[in-house]
């Protein structure tokens, strides 16, 4: 903390960060010496942080507030993580003078009316929307002063079509900017073979220092098979994990692959809980998505039944238990939801994926739960 400008350190503890955590102690003196840096640790280490406080702390430093460019950009690949982002961090770099917006897919008219006339110093963005407003060439001089750009959950991009998207739009950043522009790319879940694509796709041919902090982040993955009922398989399922649900003091993260089933189980899961549950996807409005996201932090729900849209390091109050129904498919993804419960530093997470009475489902989740409790990871 004491490498920090005073005033980010000040703020900082005026909002309740009292000491460092181990990754933030780690991260914060490369990042400050201007490195391309990948920060890795465990999902609820404070990574965010790690990034943030020494990217401020150059910022009030070295940069005017309120001039009409953007200094520092945080993308993040979903829209739900970019609120929760702009609520976690919005604080702090507003207690420091700089102007902060959120900008993605759902922002309504006034707020992209308002983002063109009036760019802040600080945007939280996805890579798409970011790409769409970099080619607005009446606008490019919004870009000028880009000094700092932070990829989060870049696990995320590394092997689809979105990397290599990414890549190039870092590319444009730099053209864009008259200063030098440095990256720091965030993940949780990168095995040791996964290092060197996502150091590619963060910056590419440039030397990107590696911060990692395992922690004491450990996982209690179980598999339970659920009976149909009357041939059916997702009643069946939806009657155990109400049961789950029922069980724990507190909330209950429920997870599914497709959103026809996320609806579907939802709206058995909400009647066998008198209405404390809700659905969470892509394709809902974002009214209804903020909506149900409020519920389940201020905790009115006992369960939010989603797919991937929250997967990701959103911090959505303290959620007790996460539910998989069905195999995910991947060690990577089940990691990730996994690690929405408890999502504190030194937390373990209980998760239990629910399946079918199907010999392959059945091997695949306990190789699956098994592997996650390892840490190995594809």
């Amino acid at each position: 903390m004491d490498l920090l400008d005073e005033r980010v350190a000040e703020a900082a503890k005026r909002l309740g960060y009292r000491s460092l955590l181990p990754i933030q102690e780690k991260a914060i003196p490369v990042v400050l010496r201007g490195s391309h840096t990948l920060i890795v640790a465990p999902t609820g280490s404070g990574k965010t942080e790690a990034a943030v406080f020494p990217v401020l702390s150059m910022m009030v430093s070295r940069l005017q507030p309120g001039d009409g460019t953007v200094k520092a950009i945080y993308v993040t690949p979903l829209r739900s993580l970019n609120r929760d982002v702009t609520i976690r961090v919005s604080r702090l770099v507003e207690a420091l003078g700089f102007s902060m917006a959120l900008r993605h897919g759902d922002s309504p008219s006034s707020i992209r009316r308002k983002f063109l006339q009036s760019p802040p110093d600080f945007v939280v963005t996805t890579p798409e929307t970011l790409n769409l407003l970099l080619t607005l060439r009446d606008r490019r001089s919004m870009w000028s002063q880009v000094s700092f750009v932070i990829v989060d959950e870049l696990q995320e991009v590394i092997d689809n079509k979105r990397g290599s998207e990414l890549s190039v739009l870092l590319e444009r950043i730099d053209a864009a900017s008259e200063a030098k522009v440095q990256r720091v790319g965030l993940s949780a879940t990168l095995s040791p073979r996964s290092m060197s694509a996502a150091r590619n796709v963060l910056a590419y041919g440039r030397r990107v220092e590696v911060v990692e902090d395992r922690g004491d982040r450990r996982y209690r993955v179980g598999v339970v098979v659920a009976d149909p009922v009357d041939d059916d398989f997702l009643l069946g399922a939806a009657n155990v994990i109400s049961d789950m649900v029922r069980e724990v003091d507190g909330s209950t993260l429920v997870f599914t692959n497709t959103r026809s089933v996320a609806e579907r189980l939802g709206s058995i899961i909400s009647k066998q809980l008198g209405g404390k549950a809700m659905v969470h996807h892509g394709s809902l409005s974002r009214d209804e998505r903020e909506e149900a996201e409020r519920l389940f932090r201020e905790g009115e729900l006992k369960a939010l039944v989603a797919t991937s849209s929250m997967e990701l390091g959103i911090d959505i109050g303290r959620v007790k238990k996460v539910v998989q129904f069905m195999s995910p498919r991947e060690v990577i993804a089940m990691t990730q939801r996994a690690g929405r419960a408890m999502h504190y530093y030194g937390g373990v997470s209980d998760a239990t994926i629910v399946t079918i009475d199907n010999a392959f489902e059945i091997l695949e989740s306990l190789a699956i739960a098994r592997r996650t409790e390892r840490g190995d990871l594809e």
